[in-house]
């Protein structure tokens, strides 16, 4: 049974993730080191945006409105999210709510929803789905990989129509339910996200398989041997290699937000996976006190542990 410690881990080390890599987000490796004057561990205010040490961006953002939809609806239901979706997407394209940095696809699919265009998802391989699907991991943690992706589906296609992209959120929420397991290892992790990928034909499986075997038989820098970009099949490749070579939260983390390329996206996806595992306990005080709107993130993360909790109790009984 998944604990509270988790949940909060899983949230929080997603959200630090995020916007810990959000100054470093589409730099390379040498850029952010020349622009940051040296190897990035704490929040920094950006150089190529105006935002400040500590924000979080559209990941986080993308995170927190599934997490209320689970909390509100008591599991996930594809037309409360969609209707949350709508209102979203309507504030946003009036203007009302800042751009955190949203990605063609998911403004393709704002636009869809606003105007009720049926399929509302972009179709492009990014890793819009992926990086906020944590959440559904951790509240579907009990129920099989197949179960798993089949809620998966259904939350990203309303955004998201791409396989690959669908396949690497596939591959993320199995390895954070895989997480909550007592005792799970870091390679039964990343099996079993590369199981959940694979049952998506034409998804990023395969790729991922290789990403681990290059590393694997490596002993050079990942950013010699990792080619980043801003795609499902990149981004969550990167995330396994990460995680794959520095277990631990804070280790992955820091290698994560200075690897380049997307930076944040990498941070998001690896706290959600390794917050789960460890809990909110393996994320430095620093990161945490320095994160924008940590009381409200820390307090839904709970709420969502509750809801799990009485879900739960409810079926049992």
């Amino acid at each position: 049974m998944i604990i509270k410690e988790q949940v909060q881990g899983s949230i929080l080390g997603a959200a630090c993730g995020d916007a810990l890599g959000m100054p470093t987000e589409g730099l390379s490796y040498q850029q952010i080191q020349d622009a940051y004057g040296g190897w990035v561990n704490c929040y920094k205010k950006p150089i190529h945006r105006s935002k400040k040490p500590g924000q979080w961006t559209d990941d986080t953002d993308q995170i927190l409105l599934l997490t209320e939809t689970l909390i509100e609806a008591k599991g996930f239901d594809v037309h409360h999210y969609r209707h949350k979706l709508v209102e979203f997407a309507r504030k946003f394209l009036d203007g009302k709510i800042p751009n955190r940095g949203y990605g063609r696809t998911s403004r393709t699919a704002f636009r869809n929803l606003v105007n009720n265009i049926i399929p509302s998802g972009g179709n492009s391989p990014s890793c819009g789905a992926a990086m906020k699907i944590g959440p559904l991991g951790l509240f579907y943690a009990d129920e099989s990989l197949e179960k798993i992706c089949e809620y998966v589906q259904l939350c990203a296609q309303i955004t998201h129509l791409h396989p690959e992209s669908i396949s690497g959120a596939c591959a993320i929420a199995v390895a954070v339910a895989t997480a909550t397991k007592p005792n799970s290892t870091i390679p039964e992790i990343l099996k079993a996200g590369i199981r959940a990928a694979a049952q998506i034909e034409d998804g990023i499986a395969p790729h991922l398989k290789v990403v681990l075997k290059k590393v694997q038989n490596s002993n050079q820098p990942l950013f010699r041997i990792l080619k980043t970009g801003f795609s499902a099949k990149r981004t969550v490749g990167i995330c396994f290699a990460i995680i794959s070579r520095y277990p631990t939260y804070k280790d992955a983390i820091e290698h994560a937000i200075n690897l380049g390329g997307d930076t944040d996206s990498y941070g998001t996806m690896i706290g959600s996976i390794l917050g789960a595992k460890y809990g909110i306990s393996c994320i430095p005080e620093l990161w945490l006190n320095g994160l924008e709107a940590k009381p409200y993130i820390h307090s839904l993360a709970t709420k969502l542990y509750e809801t799990i909790l009485k879900v739960k109790n409810h079926y049992n009984h």
